[in-house]
Order: C-alpha cells, then sequence, then structure tokens
C-alpha cells in the first residue's frame, strides 16, 4: 500500500487551482508616419496667353518674372496691282512679373529699318482671375513720315476663359520730333477668338487709325487706315504660331488684301 502522505501530497497537487497569468501587453507597434505627400508641379499657363504681343494686338497678362520670348513676324499686302512685304523680330523679357520689357526690329512697307522699343506693365489681374489690365508705351523710330519718330502709350484689357480669348487696346501717338510737332493718332486694336480643341484657337483680329491733328495724311489723302480679318493660333509647349488675313487699307493708296504670320516661342 501507498503511504497516506503519499497520496495526499499526489491529491492536493492535482487539485490544485491554477495561478492566472497576468496579461500580456499587445507587442509595441511601430507609430504612424503620414507618407509626405508630393508637392502640386507648378504649371506654367499655356504659351500664348503670356505673349504680350502677338501680330498687332497687344496682351495684358505678359510672363512672369524671369521668363523672356522671341516672336518673328512677316506680313504681305497686295493693293492695286502691286504687292508690299514686311517683317520684322521681336525680343521681350519680363525681369520682375506685372513688367515686361520688349524690343523690335523690322522692315516695313517704306523698306526702312524700323526699330521700336517699349514696356508693358500689368496694373491689374491676372490669369488665375482671368481678367488683367496694362498700361502700354513704347517709342517708334518712325511715326507718321518715313523718317521722324512717334511716342505712343496706351492701355491694353484682356479675358481668358477655358474657351473664349478678348483682347483689347487703344493707344495714341504722339510725333516727337521737330517736324512731326503736333502730329497726333488714336489707335483700336481688338481680337476676340474661340478654342477649338486644346491648343487652337479660331477667331479675329482688327485695327484701325484716326488722325487726330496735324497737316500729313495718310495713303491716299486719307485721315484714318485700318484692317481686319479672321485669325487661327496654334501652340504647344513653348511654341506659338498665327496666321491671320483680311481686307486693309494700311499703308496702301488703295484698299488690299493681306496674309501675316507670327511664330513665337516663351523660355521656361
Amino acid at each position: 500500500m501507498f503511504p497516506v502522505g503519499l497520496i495526499l501530497a499526489w491529491a492536493e497537487g492535482s487539485f490544485q487551482p491554477e495561478t492566472a497569468k497576468p496579461p500580456q501587453s499587445p507587442p509595441d507597434e511601430p507609430p504612424v508616419v503620414d507618407a509626405p505627400r508630393p508637392e502640386r508641379a507648378t504649371a506654367h499657363p499655356p504659351s500664348v496667353d503670356v505673349l504680350p504681343k502677338l501680330g498687332p494686338v497687344f496682351a495684358a497678362f505678359g510672363p512672369s518674372g524671369g521668363r523672356c520670348y522671341a516672336e518673328a513676324t512677316g506680313s504681305s499686302t497686295r493693293s492695286d496691282s502691286r504687292s508690299f512685304v514686311s517683317g520684322g523680330f521681336e525680343l521681350g523679357c519680363a525681369p520682375v512679373s506685372r513688367l515686361t520689357l520688349r524690343a523690335f526690329a523690322g522692315r516695313r512697307q517704306s523698306e526702312r529699318v524700323a526699330p521700336e522699343v517699349g514696356a508693358v506693365v500689368r496694373v491689374a489681374g491676372d490669369l488665375e482671375n482671368g481678367f488683367a489690365l496694362a498700361i502700354l508705351g513704347q517709342y517708334k523710330s518712325e511715326g507718321f513720315t518715313e523718317v521722324g519718330g512717334e511716342a505712343e502709350a496706351g492701355l491694353a484689357a484682356s479675358h481668358r476663359s477655358s474657351s473664349v480669348r478678348l483682347d483689347s487696346n487703344l493707344i495714341v501717338g504722339a510725333g516727337v520730333e521737330e517736324r512731326d510737332a503736333g502730329e497726333a493718332d488714336v489707335e483700336l486694336r481688338q481680337r476676340a477668338a474661340f478654342v477649338v480643341p486644346a491648343g487652337i484657337w479660331l477667331g479675329a483680329m482688327a485695327m484701325g487709325r484716326k488722325r487726330l491733328s496735324g497737316d500729313r495724311s495718310l495713303p491716299g489723302n486719307r485721315t484714318w487706315d485700318a484692317l481686319a480679318g479672321p485669325e487661327l493660333a496654334a501652340w504647344t509647349g513653348p511654341a506659338v504660331a498665327s496666321v491671320s488675313g483680311g481686307v486693309t487699307t494700311v499703308g496702301v493708296a488703295r484698299t488690299g488684301w493681306f496674309v501675316a504670320l507670327a511664330f513665337a516661342g516663351v523660355t521656361n
């Protein structure tokens, strides 16, 4: 027989309640760190919208500070069985936003080199709001005659939306040399266009000039001249091209026809 003490010791060990284990804390989880958000790329506006001048019409927005542009223009006019060709090259830069400095050199129908310098100063609005107003100023080496000079000042107002482009200029010019003293005129330049697909607009442009004072008359012994016609522009990346054509009395004695081309590029 087993000793009684051994049996009791076995029984006591078998029926002893189990000691509850202390609760274990869950393993430490690494802290959640928000992944850095990618920075939004700042997209440049369409190159065609920052050009201060495309063809004869000014725009009020202008490029942002540090950006520059170059533009080559050419036109052909036919009137009274005669043809006239003109063209030139323009460079411009914006040292700061709101200010664009520009210089042009080229030949007009008079076959004389016609340099000019100017500035466009945006005083209100921007592309984000879709509207802008700018002050224009320029000096042209040819004024109302084939020689002499003319100073011009005016306003440019522009509107941009996803489907509409509008530009309007009002410019007043006056002779600055002695032979042109008292000569003055006013010009109105307009553009209205609709974006067809992205990267192309189709519209019309027009400009008219009326003499305000002075003894000299325009070709054809007129006190006014004008041109108007359809315009097509296309752009991709930094490049812009436009073609326009229509009826004109500018620089000719009788009403004629014109075709004009412009090619431009804007730096990033």
